[in-house]
């Protein structure tokens, strides 16, 4: 009998022991990660006001274990909690007494438990349609947490350049049929979903597209961060084609360049102009005139552009021009 009550003694002082491991020691189970994510300004994104229903990020505790490594979140629609983890189970838990660190991307690659890597990017001709626009802007945030306080606001950045090209005639009418040809960018290149940097290709490629929106004449596209020392824009626009070459064009990640292309008729000499505009989410640059000559037309472009609105501060971006 004694023995009997020794045993249940002991039993329940290694049940005491464990059920205080649970909630405070080493091996606690963690605080379920609550995540948010904006970009500039609460819940917006990068393609519109809003993010999308089943939109989706990739999140990783930094060092963490494959249970919270490259994670599948998606927007669940809902104001209570922005992104939720797909499937049973598959929550991000913070452990331990300190602060964790956690990073998050967009749009999502990969499978969960293992690292994204790193991600081919190609933004060639096809891919700069408003709906294949959505899968090469790269997002990345970092953030910190602790497990007494679990909810993490993501601030994501976008980790390509944008550049907008708005085509105006000189006497303020618009012009119609346009299209045109940027060459000398280099278009593929990486994007790294640990640390959301990005890296160049070596080959250059044009870049050819076909505005024909009845209602705007920007064509916006997201290209590779990068220096081109020399590029040349060739613009076909009622029946007349344009040509320039630029200098010195730096794209810088999370910047918005805006570019007013302003043609002249027939038998002038037209003129692309840079002036300042707005900006959306993106960061400002810098901008000046340029002047172009013209030529027979000929071209073969034939590919949609994507329009995205302007608004807030203005800057210019700074390029330098040479006639033709």
């Amino acid at each position: 009998m004694k023995n009997m009550y020794l045993t249940v003694v002991l039993g329940i002082l290694v049940l005491t022991g464990c059920n205080s491991n649970e909630y405070g020691g080493p091996d606690t189970p963690g605080a379920k990660a609550e995540i948010w994510g904006s970009i500039s300004s609460p819940q917006t994104r990068y393609h519109g006001s809003m993010w999308g229903q089943g939109e989706c990020i990739g999140v990783s505790v930094t060092g963490g274990d494959t249970g919270s490594t490259n994670i599948l979140y998606q927007c669940s629609g809902e104001n209570e909690q922005l992104f939720t983890a797909v499937g049973d189970h598959n929550d991000i838990y913070i452990k331990g007494n300190g602060k964790v660190s956690l990073t998050a991307y967009h749009p999502y690659t990969g499978i969960n438990g293992t690292a994204g890597g790193l991600v081919t990017v190609d933004t060639k001709s096809e891919n700069q349609t408003a709906t294949n626009q959505l899968n090469i802007d790269w997002l990345f945030a970092e953030a910190t947490t602790t497990r007494s306080n679990p909810l993490i606001n993501f601030q994501f950045t976008h980790q390509l350049s944008q550049l907008s090209l708005i085509f105006k005639n000189k006497d303020e009418s618009k012009p119609e049929n346009v299209s045109y040809t940027l060459k000398g960018f280099i278009t593929k290149g990486f994007f790294n979903t640990s640390n959301g940097t990005t890296s160049l290709g070596t080959e250059s490629e044009d870049v050819s597209v076909l505005v024909n929106d009845n209602t705007s004449t920007t064509s916006t596209l997201i290209l590779l961060p990068q220096e081109v020392v020399q590029t040349t824009i060739e613009v076909v626009a009622d029946g007349v084609f344009y040509e320039k070459t630029i200098d010195n064009i730096t794209l810088e990640s999370n910047r918005r360049h805006l570019y007013t292309v302003t043609l002249g008729g027939e038998g002038e000499n037209p003129s692309i102009t840079i002036t300042e505009s707005g900006i959306t989410d993106w960061q400002p640059g810098n901008g000046e005139n340029i002047n172009s000559t013209t030529d027979a037309p000929e071209t073969d472009t034939a590919f949609d552009s994507s329009y995205w609105n302007n608004s807030g501060e203005t800057q210019d971006i700074k390029s330098q021009s040479t006639e033709k």
